[in-house]
Order: C-alpha cells, then structure tokens, then sequence
C-alpha cells in the first residue's frame, strides 16, 4: 500500500500523565527530545533538522550555562540552580562497611508558583473526571 507524500503529519505522541492513572505501568512515561522534536515540527512549522537543531542548542546552551556555574531561570516554569553537597558519611546497606560519600555538586529544579499552580489545576481537573467516571462513587 502506497502512503499518499501529502497527507498531514502523525500528532506526536505527547506525554499525558493522567494517560495511564490508576494502571500498573512498566516505566514512567517521559517527554523525550525526540518527542520535542516532533512538537516543533507539528506545531511550530519547522523541519524536523531544523527542530531537532533547535532542542539540541537550547540543552547545549542549558548544559554549557550549569557547567559553567551559573543557575538558569526561565519565566513561567522554573530555575535550575547549582547546590554543593558537602561530603558525608555513609554505610553499604548490603556489607554494612562505613565509608565516605563525598562532596559533590548537583543540579535542583524549582517550579515558578505559576507551573505549581498549573499543575494543581490540571491535577484537580483529573480528580474530579475520575469521581464523574465513577458516578461519584468512592472505589471499594
């Protein structure tokens, strides 16, 4: 069967929490920069070398700006900043041997009140679908 050259692009599949709620699930579902890319290209108009160079910069630059020390704030969804971890002591659960973790830099994500309160939104959204798919009725 010959697909048609003109037909519209395939919607991207797109990550949806709610899309496996309440069902045992083999991983957790992530947005992917593949799937990024599809986004771009569906909905923004651009080709895929051009979308898939456009998410690649904009990590490289995300990367290049923590290496370099420097935190990230982005308006509306949240900050990335750079937090020294001092060196602790720990234990092997397995041997029970103590040993030293040492210190280390990680990167911690804080959501702007904003992408807190969308995400609250959304998350009563569902709630409240779930109870009128049930008739309001609590599970047994």
């Amino acid at each position: 069967m010959e697909m048609d050259r003109y037909s519209p692009p395939k919607k991207p599949e797109i990550f949806n929490p709610n899309a496996t709620a309440g069902r045992p699930r083999a991983e957790t579902p992530a947005l992917t920069k593949a799937a990024l890319v599809e986004m771009l290209f569906a909905q923004v108009g651009l080709n895929r070398s051009q979308a898939r160079a456009m998410v690649e910069a904009f990590f490289e630059v995300m990367r290049d700006t923590l290496e370099s020390g420097e935190n990230i704030k982005l308006a509306g969804f949240g900050s990335f900043r750079l937090r020294d971890k001092v060196p602790r002591p720990g234990r092997n659960p397995k041997t029970r041997s103590d040993f030293v973790i040492e210190a280390r830099r990680v990167v911690t994500f804080h959501a702007t009140p904003t992408l807190k309160q969308m995400v609250h939104l959304a998350a009563n959204e569902f709630h409240t679908q779930q109870k009128h798919d049930r008739g309001g009725r609590k599970p047994n």
